[in-house]
């Protein structure tokens, strides 16, 4: 089966482009992500090529406000197929408390900071970060200024 991704090249060249289905890893989920939305950084990318010194240096997916459903769960991971899931709020933070999030996945809490660790280096940088603060800092990471 083929996907869609809706890439960004540069300012103002946005494509459709096929991709194959993902294929997760063992102990990982895959998620069927049914909408998304974008925000102000978006826009920047799409109009201006970036913001300030973050600028497009390779193919990116837009937005970050995602919900899906999963398709896939590792045994134990307290995800079912067809479960909706979205913990990142409109600005693309995760509020929840991850002790909290933890407790009712059923799942260890150095689980859950092992895979937000993995969505913070999602595209764009920042995603799933839990305040402006640490945003800033996973994007100087990314930019090599921290």
């Amino acid at each position: 089966m083929t996907d869609f991704a809706c890439r960004l090249h540069a300012a103002h060249d946005l494509r459709i482009e096929d991709q194959p289905e993902p294929q997760p890893a063992p102990g990982d989920a895959l998620i069927r992500v049914l909408r998304g939305g974008i925000c102000g950084s978006d826009l920047h990318y799409y109009h201006d090529g970036g913001f300030g010194p973050v600028r497009v240096r390779e193919p990116m997916i837009l937005g970050h406000e995602a919900a899906g459903v999963v398709e896939t769960a590792p045994a134990g991971s307290g995800l079912r197929t067809g479960q909706l899931v979205a913990l990142i709020d409109e600005a693309g933070y995760l509020r929840a408390d991850l002790a909290e999030l933890a407790a009712q996945l059923g799942v260890p809490l150095a689980l859950v900071e092992t895979v937000l660790a993995g969505i913070q280096c999602f595209d764009p940088s920042g995603v799933g970060a839990r305040d402006l603060a640490e945003c800033i800092a996973i994007q100087a990471l990314e930019a090599d200024r921290y």
